[in-house]
Protein backbone atom coordinates (compact mmCIF):
# COMPACT_ATOMS: atom_id res chain seq x y z
CA UNK A 1 0.00 0.00 0.00
CA UNK A 2 0.90 3.42 -0.44
CA UNK A 3 -0.32 6.69 1.02
CA UNK A 4 0.18 9.82 -1.25
CA UNK A 5 -0.39 13.05 -0.65
CA UNK A 6 -2.45 13.33 -3.62
CA UNK A 7 -5.32 11.23 -2.80
CA UNK A 8 -7.00 10.55 0.38
CA UNK A 9 -6.85 6.93 0.53
CA UNK A 10 -4.07 4.19 0.32
CA UNK A 11 -3.30 3.43 -3.14
CA UNK A 12 -2.43 -0.36 -4.20
CA UNK A 13 0.06 -1.47 -6.77
CA UNK A 14 -2.50 -2.54 -9.89
CA UNK A 15 -1.65 -5.75 -11.65
CA UNK A 16 -4.51 -4.93 -14.49
CA UNK A 17 -5.96 -1.37 -15.11
CA UNK A 18 -9.06 -0.35 -17.52
CA UNK A 19 -7.32 0.33 -20.73
CA UNK A 20 -8.72 3.84 -20.69
CA UNK A 21 -7.56 4.72 -17.42
CA UNK A 22 -5.81 8.10 -16.97
CA UNK A 23 -3.24 8.81 -14.45
CA UNK A 24 -4.81 11.53 -12.16
CA UNK A 25 -1.42 13.70 -11.83
CA UNK A 26 -0.42 13.67 -15.46
CA UNK A 27 -3.73 12.86 -17.10
CA UNK A 28 -1.74 10.19 -19.71
CA UNK A 29 -3.01 6.85 -19.74
CA UNK A 30 -2.08 5.04 -17.20
CA UNK A 31 -1.06 1.78 -19.10
CA UNK A 32 2.17 3.86 -20.82
CA UNK A 33 4.29 3.56 -20.73
CA UNK A 34 3.84 -0.41 -20.53
CA UNK A 35 5.94 -1.78 -18.29
CA UNK A 36 5.84 1.03 -15.45
CA UNK A 37 3.91 0.11 -12.33
CA UNK A 38 0.23 1.38 -11.73
CA UNK A 39 -1.25 2.38 -8.15
CA UNK A 40 -4.79 2.62 -8.12
CA UNK A 41 -7.42 3.64 -5.12
CA UNK A 42 -9.38 0.46 -4.14
CA UNK A 43 -12.70 2.20 -3.92
CA UNK A 44 -14.14 1.91 -7.05
CA UNK A 45 -16.49 5.45 -6.51
CA UNK A 46 -12.81 7.02 -6.41
CA UNK A 47 -11.29 6.28 -9.85
CA UNK A 48 -7.66 7.48 -9.08
CA UNK A 49 -4.68 5.71 -10.73
CA UNK A 50 -1.52 7.10 -10.75
CA UNK A 51 1.88 6.01 -12.16
CA UNK A 52 4.97 5.32 -10.52
CA UNK A 53 6.85 8.01 -11.60
CA UNK A 54 4.20 10.63 -11.16
CA UNK A 55 3.80 8.82 -7.19
CA UNK A 56 7.61 10.46 -7.11
CA UNK A 57 7.01 13.79 -7.89
CA UNK A 58 8.38 16.57 -5.41
CA UNK A 59 5.85 18.12 -3.65
CA UNK A 60 7.90 21.40 -3.26
CA UNK A 61 9.61 22.46 -6.78
CA UNK A 62 13.06 24.72 -7.24
CA UNK A 63 12.43 24.94 -11.31
CA UNK A 64 14.78 27.26 -13.47
CA UNK A 65 11.86 28.23 -15.41
CA UNK A 66 10.76 30.25 -12.23
CA UNK A 67 14.10 30.91 -10.11
CA UNK A 68 12.49 33.67 -8.21
CA UNK A 69 10.07 31.67 -5.81
CA UNK A 70 9.37 27.65 -5.47
CA UNK A 71 6.28 25.81 -6.72
CA UNK A 72 4.51 23.25 -5.20
CA UNK A 73 2.30 20.36 -6.87
CA UNK A 74 -1.30 21.05 -6.75
CA UNK A 75 -4.62 19.95 -7.52
CA UNK A 76 -6.01 22.04 -10.09
CA UNK A 77 -10.08 23.03 -8.46
CA UNK A 78 -10.97 24.34 -12.50
CA UNK A 79 -8.27 23.35 -15.02
CA UNK A 80 -9.74 24.80 -17.45
CA UNK A 81 -8.79 28.31 -16.00
CA UNK A 82 -4.80 27.11 -15.77
CA UNK A 83 -2.49 28.02 -18.87
CA UNK A 84 1.15 26.33 -18.32
CA UNK A 85 3.66 29.14 -18.41
CA UNK A 86 5.91 26.69 -20.56
CA UNK A 87 3.83 25.40 -23.59
CA UNK A 88 0.51 27.34 -22.85
CA UNK A 89 -1.63 24.50 -23.09
CA UNK A 90 -4.44 23.27 -20.17
CA UNK A 91 -2.99 20.82 -18.39
CA UNK A 92 -4.17 16.89 -19.30
CA UNK A 93 -3.86 15.67 -15.81
CA UNK A 94 -5.37 17.18 -12.34
CA UNK A 95 -2.29 18.68 -10.90
CA UNK A 96 0.24 21.45 -11.77
CA UNK A 97 3.25 22.93 -9.74
CA UNK A 98 2.07 26.28 -9.06
CA UNK A 99 3.93 29.69 -7.23
CA UNK A 100 2.30 30.57 -4.18
CA UNK A 101 2.62 33.77 -4.45
CA UNK A 102 2.40 34.70 -8.01
CA UNK A 103 0.19 33.09 -11.36
CA UNK A 104 3.25 31.24 -12.62
CA UNK A 105 2.61 27.58 -13.37
CA UNK A 106 3.82 24.60 -15.25
CA UNK A 107 1.95 21.14 -16.06
CA UNK A 108 3.60 18.10 -14.21
CA UNK A 109 5.07 17.26 -18.17
CA UNK A 110 6.49 20.66 -18.83
CA UNK A 111 7.99 20.83 -15.33
CA UNK A 112 9.99 17.58 -16.25
CA UNK A 113 11.87 20.11 -19.02
CA UNK A 114 16.04 20.85 -17.61
CA UNK A 115 17.53 23.63 -19.14
CA UNK A 116 21.03 22.94 -20.53
CA UNK A 117 24.09 24.02 -18.31
CA UNK A 118 26.54 26.50 -19.14
CA UNK A 119 29.47 27.95 -17.71
CA UNK A 120 29.06 31.81 -16.94
CA UNK A 121 32.51 32.78 -17.23
CA UNK A 122 35.39 33.50 -14.69
CA UNK A 123 33.18 33.83 -11.57
CA UNK A 124 31.89 30.16 -11.90
CA UNK A 125 29.06 30.88 -12.09
CA UNK A 126 26.35 28.65 -13.81
CA UNK A 127 23.91 30.20 -16.72
CA UNK A 128 21.66 28.50 -18.66
CA UNK A 129 21.93 27.88 -22.75
CA UNK A 130 20.18 30.13 -24.81
CA UNK A 131 19.88 30.99 -28.57
CA UNK A 132 18.26 33.35 -30.75
CA UNK A 133 16.64 32.60 -34.19
CA UNK A 134 15.97 34.89 -37.09
CA UNK A 135 12.49 35.27 -37.29
CA UNK A 136 11.80 34.95 -33.44
CA UNK A 137 12.05 38.25 -31.26
CA UNK A 138 13.12 36.24 -28.24
CA UNK A 139 15.82 34.18 -26.70
CA UNK A 140 14.94 30.25 -26.57
CA UNK A 141 16.24 28.22 -23.57
CA UNK A 142 17.66 25.24 -25.16
CA UNK A 143 16.26 21.95 -22.91
CA UNK A 144 15.88 18.20 -22.49
CA UNK A 145 13.45 15.83 -20.78
CA UNK A 146 14.03 14.88 -17.38
CA UNK A 147 11.58 11.83 -17.20
CA UNK A 148 11.28 9.95 -20.86
CA UNK A 149 6.92 8.65 -19.55
CA UNK A 150 6.25 12.42 -19.41
CA UNK A 151 5.19 12.92 -22.88
CA UNK A 152 6.00 16.88 -24.06
CA UNK A 153 5.07 17.90 -27.70
CA UNK A 154 6.05 20.66 -30.01
CA UNK A 155 3.84 23.44 -30.54
CA UNK A 156 4.38 23.69 -33.95
CA UNK A 157 4.00 20.14 -35.30
CA UNK A 158 2.54 18.97 -32.52
CA UNK A 159 5.02 15.69 -32.82
CA UNK A 160 6.21 14.32 -29.56
CA UNK A 161 10.20 15.03 -28.19
CA UNK A 162 11.99 12.38 -27.83
CA UNK A 163 14.36 11.93 -25.02
CA UNK A 164 17.15 12.41 -27.01
CA UNK A 165 16.07 15.88 -28.87
CA UNK A 166 16.56 18.93 -27.79
CA UNK A 167 13.82 21.35 -27.07
CA UNK A 168 13.79 24.92 -27.53
CA UNK A 169 11.29 27.30 -25.29
CA UNK A 170 10.20 30.54 -25.14
CA UNK A 171 8.80 31.42 -21.99
CA UNK A 172 7.51 34.49 -23.01
CA UNK A 173 5.07 32.99 -26.02
CA UNK A 174 5.10 30.14 -24.23
CA UNK A 175 6.65 27.60 -26.84
CA UNK A 176 8.29 24.44 -27.40
CA UNK A 177 9.92 23.92 -30.30
CA UNK A 178 12.12 21.29 -31.96
CA UNK A 179 14.75 23.17 -33.68
CA UNK A 180 13.90 22.99 -37.52
CA UNK A 181 10.75 24.01 -35.93
CA UNK A 182 12.03 26.90 -34.56
CA UNK A 183 13.73 27.95 -37.87
CA UNK A 184 10.77 27.56 -40.09
CA UNK A 185 10.78 30.69 -42.51
CA UNK A 186 8.09 33.26 -41.99
CA UNK A 187 6.89 33.41 -45.47
CA UNK A 188 7.18 31.22 -48.42
CA UNK A 189 5.92 31.35 -51.74
CA UNK A 190 4.83 27.37 -52.40
CA UNK A 191 4.06 25.56 -55.28
CA UNK A 192 0.55 24.57 -53.69
CA UNK A 193 -0.57 27.86 -54.03
CA UNK A 194 1.27 29.96 -56.29
CA UNK A 195 -0.55 33.10 -56.18
CA UNK A 196 0.31 34.47 -53.02
CA UNK A 197 2.61 34.37 -50.38
CA UNK A 198 2.36 32.42 -47.13
CA UNK A 199 2.84 33.64 -43.91
CA UNK A 200 3.57 31.43 -40.78
CA UNK A 201 0.94 31.98 -37.82
CA UNK A 202 1.79 30.39 -34.66
CA UNK A 203 -1.63 30.05 -33.42
CA UNK A 204 -4.93 29.46 -34.91
CA UNK A 205 -6.55 33.44 -34.34
CA UNK A 206 -9.78 32.95 -32.35
CA UNK A 207 -13.20 32.45 -34.16
CA UNK A 208 -11.38 31.41 -37.24
CA UNK A 209 -13.55 30.18 -39.59
CA UNK A 210 -10.93 28.52 -42.05
CA UNK A 211 -8.80 25.84 -40.42
CA UNK A 212 -8.73 23.17 -42.67
CA UNK A 213 -5.37 22.11 -43.95
CA UNK A 214 -5.85 22.27 -47.91
CA UNK A 215 -3.20 19.72 -48.03
CA UNK A 216 -3.93 17.06 -45.88
CA UNK A 217 -7.68 18.24 -44.94
CA UNK A 218 -7.04 17.91 -41.55
CA UNK A 219 -8.66 20.44 -38.92
CA UNK A 220 -6.61 22.49 -36.98
CA UNK A 221 -7.15 23.61 -33.57
CA UNK A 222 -3.61 24.14 -32.44
CA UNK A 223 0.03 24.31 -34.10
CA UNK A 224 1.93 26.60 -36.52
CA UNK A 225 0.08 26.74 -39.72
CA UNK A 226 1.08 28.66 -42.96
CA UNK A 227 -1.95 31.06 -44.12
CA UNK A 228 -2.48 33.53 -47.21
CA UNK A 229 -3.79 36.69 -46.33
CA UNK A 230 -5.50 37.34 -49.28
CA UNK A 231 -7.61 34.47 -49.26
CA UNK A 232 -8.42 31.40 -47.21
CA UNK A 233 -5.54 29.17 -47.97
CA UNK A 234 -3.86 27.60 -44.90
CA UNK A 235 -1.36 24.89 -44.71
CA UNK A 236 -0.32 23.10 -41.83
CA UNK A 237 3.57 23.09 -41.31
CA UNK A 238 3.89 19.63 -42.21
CA UNK A 239 2.04 19.41 -45.38
CA UNK A 240 4.28 23.13 -46.61
CA UNK A 241 7.71 20.83 -45.67
CA UNK A 242 6.40 18.44 -48.24
CA UNK A 243 8.67 18.53 -51.69
CA UNK A 244 6.29 18.75 -54.62
CA UNK A 245 7.64 17.38 -57.97
CA UNK A 246 6.28 17.76 -61.81
CA UNK A 247 5.55 14.72 -63.33
CA UNK A 248 4.49 14.20 -67.10
CA UNK A 249 1.33 12.58 -67.17
CA UNK A 250 0.04 15.91 -64.56
CA UNK A 251 -0.14 19.66 -65.30
CA UNK A 252 0.37 20.55 -61.49
CA UNK A 253 3.32 19.68 -59.17
CA UNK A 254 2.16 16.51 -57.19
CA UNK A 255 3.41 15.96 -53.50
CA UNK A 256 3.63 11.90 -51.49
CA UNK A 257 1.06 12.32 -48.89
CA UNK A 258 2.01 9.02 -46.93
CA UNK A 259 -1.23 6.69 -44.72
CA UNK A 260 -3.88 9.23 -46.26
CA UNK A 261 -7.69 7.64 -47.74
CA UNK A 262 -8.01 9.96 -50.42
CA UNK A 263 -10.46 8.40 -53.12
CA UNK A 264 -7.48 7.98 -56.19
CA UNK A 265 -8.46 9.68 -59.09
CA UNK A 266 -7.80 6.33 -61.27
CA UNK A 267 -8.99 3.46 -60.04
CA UNK A 268 -11.58 5.48 -58.11
CA UNK A 269 -10.99 3.22 -54.55
CA UNK A 270 -10.53 5.12 -51.13
CA UNK A 271 -7.92 3.13 -48.97
CA UNK A 272 -5.36 4.48 -46.41
CA UNK A 273 -2.58 4.25 -48.54
CA UNK A 274 0.33 6.75 -49.97
CA UNK A 275 -0.96 8.84 -52.85
CA UNK A 276 0.68 11.40 -55.15
CA UNK A 277 -1.97 14.38 -54.50
CA UNK A 278 -2.35 17.54 -56.73
CA UNK A 279 -3.62 20.38 -53.74
CA UNK A 280 -4.42 22.62 -56.45
CA UNK A 281 -7.21 20.49 -58.28
CA UNK A 282 -7.83 17.91 -55.83
CA UNK A 283 -6.00 14.90 -57.95
CA UNK A 284 -5.03 12.01 -56.14
CA UNK A 285 -3.13 9.07 -57.28
CA UNK A 286 -2.06 5.81 -55.26
CA UNK A 287 1.42 4.87 -55.76
CA UNK A 288 0.30 1.39 -57.48
CA UNK A 289 -1.84 2.91 -59.76
CA UNK A 290 1.46 5.10 -60.80
CA UNK A 291 1.00 4.78 -64.80
CA UNK A 292 4.78 4.82 -65.55
CA UNK A 293 5.57 1.72 -63.38
CA UNK A 294 7.93 -0.51 -64.37
CA UNK A 295 6.85 -3.70 -66.91
CA UNK A 296 9.22 -6.15 -65.74
CA UNK A 297 10.98 -5.99 -62.14
CA UNK A 298 13.62 -8.52 -60.56
CA UNK A 299 12.33 -10.55 -57.92
CA UNK A 300 15.81 -10.91 -56.78
CA UNK A 301 16.53 -13.11 -53.47
CA UNK A 302 12.70 -13.25 -52.80
CA UNK A 303 11.95 -15.03 -56.20
CA UNK A 304 14.21 -16.69 -59.13
CA UNK A 305 12.10 -15.58 -62.00
CA UNK A 306 11.31 -11.49 -63.01
CA UNK A 307 7.89 -10.40 -62.66
CA UNK A 308 5.27 -9.27 -64.75
CA UNK A 309 3.05 -6.01 -64.27
CA UNK A 310 -0.32 -7.51 -64.30
CA UNK A 311 -3.42 -5.15 -63.98
CA UNK A 312 -6.18 -7.31 -64.06
CA UNK A 313 -7.09 -9.19 -60.76
CA UNK A 314 -4.35 -12.48 -60.03
CA UNK A 315 -6.35 -14.88 -58.05
CA UNK A 316 -4.71 -17.38 -55.70
CA UNK A 317 -6.57 -20.01 -56.95
CA UNK A 318 -8.79 -21.00 -60.18
CA UNK A 319 -11.90 -21.37 -58.42
CA UNK A 320 -11.81 -18.84 -54.53
CA UNK A 321 -15.04 -18.34 -52.60
CA UNK A 322 -16.68 -14.76 -52.82
CA UNK A 323 -15.18 -14.08 -49.64
CA UNK A 324 -11.98 -15.36 -50.11
CA UNK A 325 -8.66 -13.35 -48.71
CA UNK A 326 -5.86 -12.56 -51.12
CA UNK A 327 -2.19 -12.13 -49.85
CA UNK A 328 1.18 -10.70 -51.09
CA UNK A 329 3.91 -13.00 -51.30
CA UNK A 330 6.84 -11.26 -50.45
CA UNK A 331 5.06 -9.25 -47.22
CA UNK A 332 2.68 -12.01 -46.13
CA UNK A 333 0.12 -9.16 -45.58
CA UNK A 334 -3.52 -9.44 -47.34
CA UNK A 335 -4.01 -7.71 -51.09
CA UNK A 336 -6.89 -6.14 -52.79
CA UNK A 337 -8.15 -8.21 -55.77
CA UNK A 338 -8.40 -4.83 -58.09
CA UNK A 339 -4.97 -3.73 -57.60
CA UNK A 340 -2.26 -4.15 -60.06
CA UNK A 341 0.40 -6.54 -58.54
CA UNK A 342 3.56 -8.06 -59.43
CA UNK A 343 3.37 -11.92 -60.52
CA UNK A 344 5.02 -14.53 -61.73
CA UNK A 345 2.65 -16.98 -64.03
CA UNK A 346 5.23 -19.45 -64.16
CA UNK A 347 5.31 -20.07 -60.36
CA UNK A 348 2.21 -18.66 -59.51
CA UNK A 349 4.22 -15.42 -57.30
CA UNK A 350 1.99 -12.64 -56.63
CA UNK A 351 3.36 -9.05 -54.93
CA UNK A 352 2.03 -6.07 -54.01
CA UNK A 353 3.26 -3.13 -56.38
CA UNK A 354 5.25 -1.48 -52.95
CA UNK A 355 6.91 -4.30 -52.46
CA UNK A 356 8.52 -4.79 -55.89
CA UNK A 357 9.11 -0.78 -56.39
CA UNK A 358 10.25 1.55 -54.17
CA UNK A 359 8.57 5.46 -53.57
CA UNK A 360 11.91 6.69 -54.19
CA UNK A 361 11.96 5.30 -57.29
CA UNK A 362 8.50 6.34 -58.24
CA UNK A 363 9.49 9.58 -57.29
CA UNK A 364 12.48 9.82 -58.87
CA UNK A 365 10.05 10.10 -62.10
CA UNK A 366 9.59 13.84 -61.35
CA UNK A 367 11.57 16.87 -60.67
CA UNK A 368 11.35 18.95 -57.59
CA UNK A 369 9.67 22.52 -57.81
CA UNK A 370 11.44 24.47 -55.23
CA UNK A 371 9.46 25.69 -51.99
CA UNK A 372 11.16 29.76 -51.42
CA UNK A 373 11.04 30.38 -48.06
CA UNK A 374 12.53 33.81 -46.22
CA UNK A 375 12.94 34.79 -42.94
CA UNK A 376 12.22 38.05 -41.04
CA UNK A 377 15.67 39.31 -42.27
CA UNK A 378 14.10 39.75 -45.67
CA UNK A 379 12.27 43.42 -45.46
CA UNK A 380 9.68 42.23 -48.02
CA UNK A 381 9.08 39.23 -45.50
CA UNK A 382 8.64 41.91 -42.81
CA UNK A 383 5.97 44.03 -43.98
CA UNK A 384 4.00 40.99 -45.00
CA UNK A 385 3.70 39.76 -41.38
CA UNK A 386 3.14 43.24 -40.29
CA UNK A 387 0.78 43.40 -42.57
CA UNK A 388 -1.06 40.20 -41.92
CA UNK A 389 -1.00 40.88 -37.81
CA UNK A 390 -2.18 44.32 -38.21
CA UNK A 391 -5.52 42.96 -40.35
CA UNK A 392 -5.74 40.21 -37.97
CA UNK A 393 -5.92 42.51 -35.34
CA UNK A 394 -8.38 44.63 -37.06
CA UNK A 395 -10.58 41.67 -37.07
CA UNK A 396 -10.36 40.42 -33.60
CA UNK A 397 -11.64 44.01 -32.89
CA UNK A 398 -14.57 44.09 -35.26
CA UNK A 399 -15.27 41.21 -33.66
CA UNK A 400 -15.23 42.51 -30.25
CA UNK A 401 -17.50 44.90 -31.21
CA UNK A 402 -20.39 42.71 -31.94
CA UNK A 403 -23.11 42.27 -30.09
CA UNK A 404 -23.70 39.15 -28.34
Amino acid sequence: MVLHFSHHHPLAAADKVAIFALCSICGDLATRPAAAPIYHCGDSACWFHLHHHCSELPQKLHHPFHQHHPLSLLSLQNKEEFRCHACGKIPRGKFAFRCDLCEFGLDVCCASLVPEKVDGGGDGELSYRRVKFVGHEHELLVCYKDIESFEVSCSACELPFQIQDSIYVCLECKLLLHKPCAELPLTINHPFHPRHRLVLFTQIPPGEPFTRCKGCLRDFEAGFTYRCVECNFLLGTGCASLVPRKFVFHEHPLALFEKTNFNCSKCRCRKCTSVLRCVLCGFNIHLHCFPDLPEVVVGGRYHRHALRLTKTPVQDYEVESDDAEFYCDKCEQERSLPDPTYSCQECHYVAHVQCMVSKEEILSHGEEVLVVGQSMGDESSSKVVREAMNKLSMEEEENLKKPG
